[in-house]
């Protein structure tokens, strides 16, 4: 999904939601017939997949390079169960991508405190979350 897909999904965001503040929905305009969001909705599952499929291998790589046994391991290990550290992850996650739109793509916010603003997001995560 290249930069010029997420502006133009951002887009149909910012007319969907122009289009229901104004109270005139009109079935052309609206987000969800437009062509570009649908070639767009077609294309989200082979990023996720590719996603995906990319950690798996870069994690596999990793662990075939190096032989880390369970007492040398230096990294934070959850302290509840793996739903739970999932269920952080994806708030965290989520929190961290909502700045980062508001903030860095965002005509109305000042450009140069956007990374004032993703980093102290980040530091709350890593604060939060570990």
């Amino acid at each position: 999904m290249s930069a010029r897909d997420i502006t133009t999904i951002e887009e149909g965001i910012r007319a969907s939601d122009d289009q229901f503040i104004k109270g005139s929905i009109e079935e052309g305009t609206t987000f969800c017939t437009s062509a570009k969001v649908v070639l767009l909705t077609q294309k989200v599952p082979l990023y996720i997949l590719a996603q995906l499929l990319g950690s798996i291998l870069a994690s596999g790589t990793l662990y075939l390079l190096f032989d880390v046994h369970k007492e040398a391991f230096f990294g934070t290990v959850p302290a509840g169960s793996n739903v739970q550290s999932l269920v952080l992850e994806f708030i965290t996650s989520f929190l961290l991508m909502f700045v980062i739109s508001g903030v860095a793509t965002d005509n109305r916010s000042i450009g140069e405190l956007a990374g004032i603003a993703i980093g102290m997001t980040i530091l709350i995560d890593v604060l939060v979350a570990g």
